[in-house]
């Protein structure tokens, strides 16, 4: 039997078990998303058990996640702007930041070294929410964290984007030359 388990340090209660029977164990109180991940389960041929405390934090923490993304690709786009090939850094950012914010695999199976990196990145901490509003736990210290880095990615994104535009009219040109 093959099974994903995301139960490791906060004890969220999903279980995806690929080569199962095509049942779905889900309560999300929407029965909309209730039927649709049991027709997914029945389709796909695997299990799904999935178990969420408060629904309410649970889905802030997406929210904080999608808001600190678009965030984090703002800062991304006012520092890549004036680059020709931007569109190449953005595509080489993408996995690895998905990997480093825990969205993949958890961050314990990360090298030591690259666990600071993903503590700079806020959707580790709305990752973090996630599990701890799953578990019942109280995600507030990190969706606090997490704010405190979407800000801090949004007034540099400003700020930078003010010098762009001064640099673009004082030169007449986006060219870095």
């Amino acid at each position: 039997m093959t099974a994903i388990e995301r139960e490791d340090e906060a004890q969220s209660g999903v279980r995806v078990t690929v080569d199962g029977s095509g049942t779905a164990t889900v309560g999300t109180g929407l029965p909309v998303l209730d039927h649709l991940l049991g027709l997914l389960a029945v389709h796909g041929g695997f299990d799904i058990r999935l178990e969420i405390a408060s629904w309410p934090l649970f889905v802030l923490s997406v929210l904080m996640a999608t808001i600190t993304i678009a965030l984090f690709g703002f800062l991304l786009s006012v520092t890549a702007v004036r680059y020709r090939t931007s569109w190449a850094l953005g595509a080489a950012l993408e996995y690895p930041g998905w990997l480093l914010c825990g969205f993949v695999i958890p961050l314990d199976l990360l090298p030591d070294a690259l666990r600071p990196l993903s503590w700079a990145l806020a959707p580790t901490w709305a990752v973090e929410a996630m599990r701890a509003a799953a578990a019942g736990g109280s995600p507030w210290a990190d969706l606090g964290l997490c704010l405190a880095l979407g800000l801090g990615y949004a007034a540099l994104a400003a700020y930078l984007g003010v010098r762009l535009v001064d640099s673009a009219r004082r030169n007449a040109t986006l060219a870095l030359t």
